[in-house]
């Protein structure tokens, strides 16, 4: 930092604070000071301070308790009671010799004092209690496996981590999932839930499974790999075959038939058959057959490099016709999926999912800073054409001017988040619906 930098910043602390005592009262000055300080070993504020080093409420710290935290607001790492007993001791004593100075204590109390043990130990403060575990341990799951911090560094170091969490939109995931209604208790299935922001790819909130949680288990929305199924299809089939000269209602065959060298034969649910049916309708009843003929109209290549841009994990083995339908040997887990699935309600770029925005050390330094990372995968076009499909607005007789406007109307101004709930069965496949919730101009 330069000497002017330097300058500069102290002319601005000092107005701040000048601004800060016009509006504000000594008391309430010191009270959100010691609401908001650092105390080292990841405990922001007097309340995580006490529990962190003496596993007790604010309130119920005693003299000496409180002078050791008020000593370590100096250097909270120079004074840890942990690591640096001996000099938080002489800490806390120089604290209690200053009560003597202001007279808010005895000589003789000091002294008694003075002779007694720092009495701090590092309180673990980790447990199944925190209100977003999913989404707490997807952060810390970031946080080591993108940026390369450590657990115990992160949990303990003071870091600040900034994140998209949307705490409305998380508990109320939450509480769907704890909703036996919505997910009968008992039985072998599961679930989990993430919901993006279709433009920034800032998850908002994630339920990585259901049943009692475990600190950093096992994520089922960030970490499980399924075979997609049908969500595939918008992705690999649909918008490749609308970008290269389809039409929404383009006739798709629908009947069982042989396709490709390898005589790939697919089958609809219950066996369905039909004459060849508009693309719209294809979508509309999730129809494999029609799906598959159209992945080798446009050739497997180009549903598998769709895929691939799209982000999700396929191999050399998936270039085949089975990925018309969601065969893959490796899967895609829900967030995957999700991310993919932005460049949908955002125009046709896919935004980069992520949960951290900002990473800042004890002192303050930003380490990370996460910035919107898009990549385009569709035209304006088809992304319009292909969103049209999925929210169900292909009229029978095609007409499309009322499309714009129907959607204009249904979804809320400013709102542009896209919402996947996808349920885990016996099968072990994604079976579940993606939502979007576009904002159209």
């Amino acid at each position: 930092m330069t000497q002017d930098q330097t300058i500069s910043r102290k002319i601005k602390e000092l107005f701040l604070s000048v601004q800060v005592e016009k509006e504000y009262s000594k008391n309430d000055i010191i009270t959100m000071y010691m609401n908001n300080a650092y105390f080292g070993r990841g405990a922001w504020g007097v309340q995580d301070a006490a529990e962190k080093y003496f596993g007790i409420d604010a309130k119920d710290l005693n003299v000496e308790q409180g002078a050791m935290l008020a000593g370590m607001l100096q250097s909270p790492n120079g004074y840890d009671p942990i690591s640096q007993p001996e000099a938080a001791l002489n800490r806390r004593n120089q604290v209690l010799q200053n009560l003597v100075n202001n007279h808010k204590l005895s000589q003789s109390d000091a002294d008694a004092i003075a002779k007694t043990p720092i009495g701090a130990s590092d309180h673990e403060r980790i447990d199944n209690s925190y209100r977003y575990p999913s989404y707490f341990d997807a952060v810390i799951n970031e946080a080591i496996g993108k940026y390369h911090l450590k657990e115990n560094k992160l949990l303990n170091d003071g870091y600040r981590i900034y994140t998209s969490l949307n705490q409305d939109d998380q508990t109320n995931l939450q509480n769907n999932f704890e909703n036996p209604n919505l997910n009968p208790v008992g039985g072998d299935s599961q679930a989990a839930s993430i919901v993006m922001d279709a433009k920034t790819g800032g998850v908002r909130a994630v339920v990585g499974g259901r049943g009692e949680h475990v600190f950093r288990g096992f994520n089922r929305a960030t970490q499980m790999y399924r075979s997609p199924g049908s969500t595939i299809k918008p992705l690999v089939d649909y918008a490749p075959a609308l970008s290269r000269g389809f039409s929404v209602d383009s006739k798709l065959k629908n009947q069982v038939s042989s396709f490709g060298t390898n005589g790939y034969e697919p089958h609809n649910a219950l066996d369905v058959q039909t004459k060849p049916v508009p693309m719209y309708q294809a979508l509309e009843n999730s129809y494999n057959i029609p799906a598959v003929w159209l992945l080798d109209q446009i050739g497997t290549k180009v549903g598998f490099k769709s895929a691939e841009d799209a982000g999700l994990p396929v191999e050399k083995s998936d270039d085949n016709l089975s990925l018309a339908i969601g065969g893959m040997k490796k899967g895609v887990s829900p967030l995957q999926m999700t991310q993919a699935y932005t460049s949908f309600a955002n125009d046709g770029k896919m935004s980069k999912g992520h949960f951290i925005t900002k990473i800042e050390d004890a002192s303050g330094k930003v380490i990370v800073d996460t910035k919107p990372e898009q990549k385009r995968l569709w035209s304006s076009k088809v992304t319009k054409e292909m969103t049209s499909m999925m929210l169900g607005f292909i009229p029978m007789e095609q007409v499309f001017l009322p499309i714009h406007m129907a959607l204009k109307s249904l979804v809320k101004p400013g709102q542009l988040r896209l919402v996947a709930k996808i349920h885990l069965q016996q099968m072990q496949r994604i079976h579940g619906q993606l939502h979007i919730h576009q904002m159209l101009s």
